[in-house]
């Protein structure tokens, strides 16, 4: 087999790409050169390590949740039941805020840079 038709897979699309190739055309990762390999061990400590984050994250988010929830509850229930109350007056400025943030929002949210 000659050198111009060895290949090498992506690692991510399992493309088939050049050997000359630093960057997948197909998805456009980076292509590791074989002295640059990374270890199994390094690649489950960064895996293990983001659940964890994740998983810290969803319990603080939850526990600031349910004391806030909680807090409220205990102090501003009446007889037992917690009621909110606003005047319809102000309905169209919260509709107009609403739709404000919605707005930007989707609009910087198209501006982020995608995956591939």
């Amino acid at each position: 087999m000659d050198e111009k038709t060895k290949r090498k897979m992506c690692w991510n699309c399992e493309g088939n790409i050049s050997l000359e190739e630093d960057v997948c055309p197909y998805c456009r990762a980076a292509i590791i050169p074989r002295g640059e390999e990374f270890s199994n061990k390094e690649v489950s400590q960064k895996t293990d390590s983001s659940a964890f984050i994740g998983v810290t994250m969803a319990l603080l988010m939850g526990g600031c949740f349910f004391s806030l929830f909680g807090i409220l509850l205990f102090f501003f229930s009446d007889s037992g039941f917690f009621t909110l109350r606003w005047s319809d007056r102000y309905s169209t400025l919260y509709i107009v805020i609403a739709f404000t943030m919605l707005y930007f929002g989707f609009r910087n949210l198209q501006k982020l840079p995608s995956e591939k």
